[in-house]
């Protein structure tokens, strides 16, 4: 099995076939979360600068938390897939380095970011529906405000997991984690996944029952129908916000109770979120239709560009940022 030994007596080691897919098509997914996510940072920013609104503003907030997240366990992943080359070496254990520690409390800092947005996401939505009469509730400066206190907060509530010194080096994955039977692990859950699906889920409720309310106001119900649909898209988001963390949370349960983890636990743990991470990537440009049809003209102009040479580039961007324009 192993292939190769150093004066050192390190071996290196053909990694397990199912170690090695799941890494990959873990890989894969933060790939496509990264690559999706980045992209639709630039289309919010430069094509939708000149109206720059506080729907806009709340998702690339969302999507900076993703896209932060995605780099973070892709990192964690490639280090895992290094310690797999080693795996049975005496010789390669180590006791967790401080950027091992700093990347722990990195990704549980960016999920509770992640998980934050969407409870801003979600206040937006009261106030646009609920208190629309109140419009310094809708103002942009509150918003910038409100999620800088967001992303301090986010890494606040991390802050005792690292003063507990609980953070172990796990030694058959690779990489540092707080044991899971720990103190810490419950409170890390419980603040950074449970807490805000129990702010989101009232809020949401909150939200479908006042807009079933019948108005007189014409102009209203439209605005309420639309503010619906929107709802609806936001909801799917987070059903899938919750299967994100299911897996986790399914892992420590089943550790809790009969005190056994399977070898491939941690690596499938992984592929689920990663690929619930890609799915919501995509989701973000699905299931919201100006950044949806922004990014079909993006298509649609470099498909004319490679077809019909004739047209100028710049007046092809002009035609996009025009259609885009429109769009809203």
């Amino acid at each position: 099995m192993s292939n190769v030994t150093d004066q050192n007596s390190t071996v290196i080691n053909d990694i397990p076939f199912g170690y090695l897919i799941c890494h990959i098509f873990t890989l894969l997914s933060l790939s496509v979360g990264i690559l999706i996510s980045s992209m639709t940072l630039c289309i919010l920013i430069f094509y939708r600068r000149s109206y720059f609104d506080v729907a806009t503003l709340l998702t690339c907030n969302t999507c900076v938390a993703n896209l932060l997240l995605c780099v973070t366990i892709g990192d964690l992943i490639l280090s895992g897939l290094y310690g797999d080359r080693y795996l049975g070496s005496v010789n390669i254990v180590t006791p967790p380095n401080r950027w091992c520690i700093t990347r722990y409390v990195l990704m549980c800092g960016f999920i509770a970011s992640f998980y934050h947005s969407y409870i801003l996401q979600a206040a937006n939505r009261v106030f646009r529906v609920i208190f629309y009469r109140h419009k310094f509730l809708q103002n942009y400066l509150l918003y910038l405000i409100t999620i800088s206190i967001q992303w301090f907060i986010s890494f606040l509530i991390i802050m005792p997991v690292l003063f507990w010194n609980v953070i172990l080096y796990l030694e058959n994955e690779h990489y540092c984690q707080a044991p899971l039977s720990s103190n810490s692990t419950f409170y890390t859950a419980f603040t950074i996944y449970f807490i805000p699906l129990l702010i989101m889920i009232p809020m949401y409720i909150w939200i479908w029952l006042h807009i079933r309310r019948s108005t007189s106001n014409t102009l209203r119900k439209q605005q309420n129908l639309r503010d619906f649909l929107v709802l609806k898209r936001l909801i799917i988001q987070m059903s899938v916000l919750i299967s994100v963390g299911f897996p986790i949370m399914a892992i420590w349960i089943v550790y809790l109770i009969t005190g056994y983890l399977h070898p491939y636990t941690h690596r499938i743990q992984w592929l689920t979120v990663s690929f619930g991470l890609a799915c919501i990537s995509v989701m973000i440009i699905l299931l919201t239709p100006n950044l949806k049809n922004v990014l079909c003209n993006i298509i649609k102009s470099v498909t004319r560009l490679q077809t019909n040479r004739i047209i100028p580039a710049g007046e092809i961007m002009n035609q996009t940022r025009n259609s885009a324009t429109n769009l809203c």
